[in-house]
């Protein structure tokens, strides 16, 4: 592999996904020659004509290679712009997809069917900062049962506050409520994410919730009775404990109420589970997806019972399940990533970048359809997800913390 085209059999093999580790190297390392500035590019347009070269013959393959290493070459003796490529370092091969880091970000996109290799294309017009975006952060604020707010991510490790007979901790980034003797009295507090935040808390049963941005949960500091209930509004990932019912034999019941601001309210009960609650107002739908375990999710007029795997879809008084969905994807943000299956449309995809960069969308002219899919580590800056966007011929201009989507 030492000239624009590489071993075809090869190349067709890590097209579709079924080349061994030790090939899939190979292309890697061809892509990132950094002294070919033109590989990238004709695998790119190997991608455009021969849509993942699964039709393709290994003589029309090296006709496509070969014709577009062509006309890459004029345009570098003709000193037209090209490409920069970047050298990418291999995280490691799955049988889905390879994965690049551009800019030591660990991430690659997809259009539609057809897998984009990532570059950085030198267009210094095409993202406009003044000022660098950075990525959110452990950020919220706890209001206690008096109205008193601490803001966590300026308050030190430590106690935070003593609720009754629980102590509030803080400990980077999580909270943690740990109950030092009986219950005297009910008493509930609530910890809200901004845009551009999250947190993780410990429960004083020992369940443990991860907020994501533009969230909050309201709870109380110790748990009494026959119930558990919390109430959340935004997003978050729950490992409820579980809690034995006294002389009963059975486990208390854990109850999330969903607050949602388009009005698709219900609620979700579990005896002991992994499961993530997404009720955004601005998504439309209020989504329960299990991991593990099992939950009931019910609104006014039905209720549904839930098997790992699956996911309930509430809107307004309409309740229904799919069977059919990417697990990884869902709970992506609590991991450190965005992450979309490839027919996530560009609103689904800025909504997203909104809440964790805490910026605002607008659209200029009608909406570009294009469908993506992809992985991006969400410590990414902005203008580096931006850049990697505009290689589906997604164009942005970004004035203060507004970004303009155009087509």
């Amino acid at each position: 592999m030492d000239n624009l085209t590489p071993d075809i059999e090869i190349l067709k093999r890590y097209i579709r996904n079924e080349c061994s580790p030790e090939e899939a190297e190979k292309i890697v390392g061809w892509l990132a020659d950094g002294k070919d500035p033109a590989r990238m590019l004709v695998f790119n347009q190997l991608l455009e004509e021969g849509e993942a070269g699964d039709h393709f013959s290994a003589q029309e393959l090296q006709t496509i290679l070969q014709a577009s290493a062509g006309r890459i070459l004029h345009r570098i003796e003709e000193k037209q712009p090209v490409a920069r490529v970047y050298t990418f370092r291999r995280l490691k091969w799955s049988a889905a997809a390879a994965v690049f880091l551009l800019l030591s970000v660990a991430a690659y996109f997809r259009l539609q069917d057809r897998s984009i290799p990532v570059t950085t294309v030198q267009n210094k017009e095409s993202v406009h900062e003044k000022k660098e975006i950075t990525p959110g952060a452990d950020k919220a604020v706890l209001t206690l049962a008096n109205g008193q707010t601490v803001v966590l991510d300026e308050a030190d490790n430590g106690n935070v506050a003593q609720e009754g007979n629980t102590k509030v901790i803080k400990l980077d980034g999580q909270l943690s409520y740990r109950q030092t003797g009986n219950a005297t009295a009910v008493s509930y507090n609530t910890i809200t994410t901004p845009k551009g935040g999250q947190y993780k808390l410990v429960l004083a049963d020992g369940t443990q919730v991860w907020l994501n941005a533009a969230s909050s949960l309201r709870f109380p500091v110790s748990f009494t009775g026959t119930k558990r209930t919390v109430e959340l509004t935004g997003e978050g990932y729950f490992e409820v404990a579980q809690v034995p019912a006294d002389g009963k034999g059975g486990k208390i019941p854990f109850i999330v109420k969903i607050l949602n601001a388009a009005d698709n309210t219900g609620e979700v009960e579990v005896l002991g589970t992994h499961f993530n609650i997404m009720a955004y107002g601005d998504e439309g739908v209020v989504k329960t997806t299990l991991l593990e375990g099992s939950v009931k999710v019910k609104n006014n007029t039905r209720n549904t019972l839930l098997k790992p795997g699956q996911q309930a879809n509430l809107r307004k008084d309409v309740l229904y399940t799919n069977d059919h969905v990417d697990v990884e994807e869902i709970v992506a943000w609590k991991d450190g990533y965005f992450q979309f299956d490839r027919k996530a449309p560009i609103e689904q995809v800025m909504r997203q970048i909104a809440r964790w960069y805490d910026v605002e969308i607008h659209y200029e002219g009608s909406i570009p359809n294009r469908r993506f899919g992809g992985k991006i580590a969400r410590d990414s800056r902005l203008q580096d997800v931006l850049k990697m966007l505009e290689l589906n011929n997604i164009h942005f201009s970004v004035q203060g913390r507004v970004i303009t989507v155009t087509p």
